[in-house]
This record gives C-alpha cells, structure tokens and sequence, in this order.
C-alpha cells in the first residue's frame, strides 16, 4: 500500500485521482522550478480498498483530505497528526530518523519506502524511478542510509573517501 508519495503529494490527492479500474493513482508535484508534473502510480488493490473505505467513512468531494485556506490540509498537520501516531504507538524516535537529523519526521517513510525497494532486491535505478527522483545521487543516498543502520555507523560519502 505504500507508494512513496512526498508529503506535498498526500495532501493534494483529490477523490477522482483514483482509478482502480486501471490500478493506477494520478499524483501531481509541484517542481522547484514551477509547474506541475503529473505520474500515474501503479498502486496495489489494498490501497483503492482502504481509499475507498475512507471516502465512504469521511464523504470527501474534490481534496482527499480537504480543509486549510488552499482547499487541503496543510503540510505540517501531516507532520504532527504522524508524531502523535508515533508516540500513541510507542515507536522510539530512533526508528525513523531523517537523514542527518535525530528528528523523526513523516518524510522518513519514504525513505523507509525506499529501504523496502533496496531490501527486496531492486537496484538504486529502479529506487529512483519508483519515488520519481531526477537524480541517482538522492536514490543512491537511501543505500547509503540503509548500509549506515546496518552497521551502526556513518559511512563516508564519494568526497569524503580517503580524507
């Protein structure tokens, strides 16, 4: 069920992104440059059933998740209603630590995402393509995190081999 999506995707989904028909979920995201790109995410039958329960359960028209001044919930609400979910769970703030940062943030599922992908046998390539990357350089960083885990260490990058 888990696509990967940024944070700034989520909280864009409309109800008619979903198409289970064609097993396909349209994402849009807004590119640092402007404009708006959009990808159809082939996505499993778990996600239309529980999108589908949602709306049946919430009734949303038009955001997936509607409310805020754009229309949508904001950003940082997705951040915060994750902390809680986190604490009420009693996951220990080390299990998904950003890059760099001892902060738990919502973006470190993608990066769990992405540890999926590698742990399943897929090349940092297919990492990229999957999350939509346009450099190997940010996929190959999700190896790189995953191999620090593995050996509990912080293992150096490309520049700093040697030093």
């Amino acid at each position: 069920a888990n696509l990967g999506l940024r944070v700034g995707e989520v909280v864009t989904l409309r109800v008619e992104d979903f198409h289970p028909e064609a097993g396909v979920v349209t994402v849009r995201t807004l590119k640092q440059k402007g404009g708006i790109v959009e990808d159809d995410l082939v996505a499993s039958r778990a996600v239309f059933k529980t999108v589908a329960a949602y709306v049946a359960a919430e009734g949303p028209t038009g955001f997936l998740f509607p409310g805020g001044e754009d229309g949508h919930i904001a950003r940082r609400t997705v951040g915060r209603v994750f902390d809680r979910a986190m604490g009420r769970a009693k996951i220990p703030k080390t299990m998904f630590f950003r890059p760099g940062t001892r902060s738990r943030g919502v973006h470190s599922l993608r990066h769990f995402r992405a540890e999926q992908l590698l742990a399943s046998g897929a090349d940092v390539v297919e990492v990229a393509q999957q999350l939509r990357h346009r450099s190997l350089t940010t996929a190959a960083a999700y190896a790189r995190s995953r191999n620090e885990r593995a050996l509990g260490e912080r293992t150096p990058t490309v520049g700093e081999a040697g030093k």
